[in-house]
C-alpha cells in the first residue's frame, strides 16, 4: 500500500490495521498458533492436528499437473464452477 493511501485512513482505521499487523506477526507462519505458545518447548503433546481436505486446491494441483504447469513462477487460480461460463481474467 502507498504511504498516501495510508495517510487517508482515520487515525482509528491506521490503529486496527496496526494492530492487526501486530498480531499477525505474533503468530506462527506455518501453523497460525500464538507464537508464544506454539514455539515453547513445554506445550509439546498440547497440540492436535486436524486434516481438512480443501476439494478446490485439489483441482487446481490436478489442472497444473495435467497441463505440465507444475513450475514455481506459473500461478493456477480456483474459482467457483458456476463462473466457469465466464472466462478467467
Amino acid at each position: 500500500m502507498k504511504p498516501s493511501a495510508y495517510r487517508k485512513w482515520s487515525t482509528q482505521d491506521r490503529g486496527q490495521a496496526e494492530a492487526l499487523l501486530e498480531y499477525e506477526a505474533s503468530l506462527c507462519p506455518g501453523c497460525g498458533m500464538p507464537r508464544h505458545a506454539a514455539w515453547d518447548p513445554r506445550s509439546m503433546g498440547g497440540w492436535v492436528a486436524d486434516a481438512h481436505p480443501c476439494e478446490a486446491c485439489e483441482i487446481r494441483d490436478q489442472k497444473a499437473k495435467e497441463d505440465g504447469n507444475e513450475k514455481p513462477h506459473v500461478f493456477v487460480t480456483v474459482r467457483p464452477a458456476q463462473d466457469a461460463a465466464t472466462p478467467a481474467s
